[in-house]
């Protein structure tokens, strides 16, 4: 805290729902003020499976209905700094 300039979200800062997924999953900004602005999907190989840049709110839906069944990193860029969150896909 204080001098590091990489900021980065408070664990539930962005609330992915739901998880485990099969369908749609939902990325929502959980934080007073907070807008999403872009957000990368990686499978476990680290090979990005999703990606966009052109949120510009509060709320994002994924498609993962065609998604191997596994983990996968979601990396979430903010107004307030990143986040990384697990999925988990069924």
């Amino acid at each position: 805290g204080g001098d590091d300039n990489e900021s980065t979200l408070t664990e539930n800062a962005v609330k992915i729902f739901p998880n485990p997924a099969n369908a749609v999953v939902t990325v929502q900004a959980n934080e007073e003020g907070l807008k999403l602005e872009g957000i990368e999907v990686l499978d476990i190989t680290g090979k990005v499976v999703y990606s966009t840049q052109s949120i510009n709110g509060t709320e994002a839906k994924i498609d993962v209905n065609s998604w191997s069944s596994g983990m996968y990193i979601v990396r979430i860029s903010t107004s307030n700094g990143v986040g990384i969150q697990k999925l988990s896909v069924r």
